[in-house]
Order: structure tokens, then C-alpha cells, then sequence
């Protein structure tokens, strides 16, 4: 059974006061029970990296007045309230379907970070400038300050055009084929793919697990295509970029 969103529906007016009060009404966080972890998954974890390392430093006063505002802000953003909202997916095949559902990503255009636990949770909610967590480390607070996680990232949802079985089966390799197909309006026949990256500089996913952590989200994800792309990528730099001006029309009543 996985356990899903919008398993916290967060008002952030406390988490940053200059959002606007639509804003503030439509923010949500999520956080969901990933299932099929394999008994491995430890192996694919990620610490805070040599850069980010000093500020994990308990000695240090710097650290712990981090730290301690890493914890308040993910409260803030996390913590369980009136507000929250639970749900669940009984079959493997609606999850997919479900996260398309409960993003709706034809209308909202987000682009999300994440970071999933070392025991499986999935904690995300939509980046943004308007969205900043008081200078600092977007994915520290999700990860409500722990040093090591699963992976850390930013993802979004695109429709795509149907594929044929042989680029469905070799679905990684032809990432960036399906993301530029899905830079356009799709018309006609669709699928839905989610896009995640290693776009995280305090966990700095290393690309070389790529495949691994795809093979997890894909087992998670069913009825979902799932790609996950170096965030170096050009391609999928253009994207994002794409994504966050989309989203911002979309916000301004341009579409």
C-alpha cells in the first residue's frame, strides 16, 4: 500500500509572509510512502557534500543556528495541522494516474524539489524565487536537516506523445528525444512522463546512480513514464526554464 498526498496541504503565510494570499492559499506540500524499497536502498544514499559538510558540523555556531532553522522551517512547512490531508492508492497501477491527478500538472505547470528518505518518503513541494526558504538549503529543509538522504532533485510532469514499444522499453536512453517532444504543445494521443533530476548542491546526487534511482521511481510510478536526467543537461536546463515561465502565465492569467 502506498500512502500518498495531499498528505500535508500547507498554508505558508508563516513560511514566508511577502507570498501574496493566492499564494499563500494554493501552496501545498506533500509527502508520500514510497513502497517497493529495495533492501539496498541505503547504497544509494547521499551525504551532504565537502561544500555543504561544515555547515552539518555540530561544533560549529554557524550549524547549530542553521540547523535550527531548517527544523522550524520544515515544521512550518510539514507540520501536520487542520490543513492536512491524507489519502491512499490501493493498486500499484493508479499511482501513476494518482500523483498526474493530484499535481495536475496540464493546469499548474510546477516544478517541484524533492528529496527522498534513506526509509522511503518522498517529500517534495514547488520551487520557485517566490518560494525561497530564508537563504537556505531548499533540500536540507525537506530533509528536515538530516545529512544523508536517498536523493535530492527537482522534477515536473509533461504530456508526451504515445510511444512505440521500442523507445518505451529503452525509455532512459531516449530522455532527452522525449523531453524535446514534450517541450511542445502535444496534441492527439498522450502519455504522461515525470521528469526528475540530481539538481540538489547540498546532496549532490551522483549521476552515475541515475539508472538505479530510475529503476526505483519506475517501480513506485506505475502507469507513469519515469525519466530522471543529469542536471547538467542542456536540454533539460531549457525545460526548467520553460516550466517556471509557463508557470509564472499561468499565475499572471496569460493562459
Amino acid at each position: 500500500m502506498l500512502t500518498s498526498g495531499p498528505s500535508h496541504v500547507s498554508d505558508s503565510s508563516d513560511a514566508n509572509p511577502e507570498l501574496s494570499k493566492d499564494h499563500r492559499n494554493r501552496f501545498k506540500a506533500y509527502k508520500i510512502d514510497l513502497i517497493n524499497i529495495p533492501p539496498d536502498l541505503k547504497d544509494l544514499s547521499f551525504s551532504a557534500d565537502a561544500d555543504h559538510a561544515k555547515s552539518f558540523d555540530p561544533s560549529k555556531f554557524k550549524y547549530r543556528m542553521a540547523y535550527r532553522l531548517i527544523k522550524k522551517q520544515h515544521q512550518k512547512i510539514y507540520g501536520h495541522d487542520m490543513n492536512t490531508q491524507y489519502g491512499q492508492w490501493w493498486n500499484d497501477e493508479d499511482v501513476g494516474p494518482g500523483l498526474v491527478e493530484l499535481l495536475q500538472p496540464d493546469i499548474e505547470k510546477k516544478l517541484f524539489t524533492f528529496v527522498v528518505m534513506e526509509r522511503g518518503e518522498w517529500r517534495f513541494c514547488e520551487t520557485g524565487e517566490e518560494y525561497k526558504i530564508n537563504k537556505l538549503s531548499k533540500h536540507s529543509m525537506h530533509a528536515d536537516g538530516d545529512d544523508v538522504v536517498t536523493w535530492g532533485g527537482e522534477f515536473f510532469i509533461r504530456k508526451t506523445p504515445v510511444m512505440n514499444n521500442e523507445m518505451q522499453n529503452h525509455l532512459q536512453e531516449n530522455a532527452e528525444t522525449l523531453l524535446q517532444s514534450a517541450t511542445r504543445k502535444v496534441h492527439g494521443p498522450h502519455s504522461w512522463t515525470i521528469f526528475l533530476d540530481n539538481d540538489s548542491g547540498t546532496y549532490s546526487p551522483d549521476q552515475e546512480k541515475i539508472n538505479t534511482f530510475r529503476d526505483f521511481m519506475a517501480l513506485n510510478l506505475q502507469g507513469l513514464n519515469v525519466v530522471v536526467m543529469n542536471f547538467e543537461q542542456h536540454t533539460l536546463q531549457d525545460a526548467k526554464k520553460e516550466q517556471k515561465d509557463e508557470n509564472l502565465r499561468v499565475k499572471k492569467g496569460l493562459q
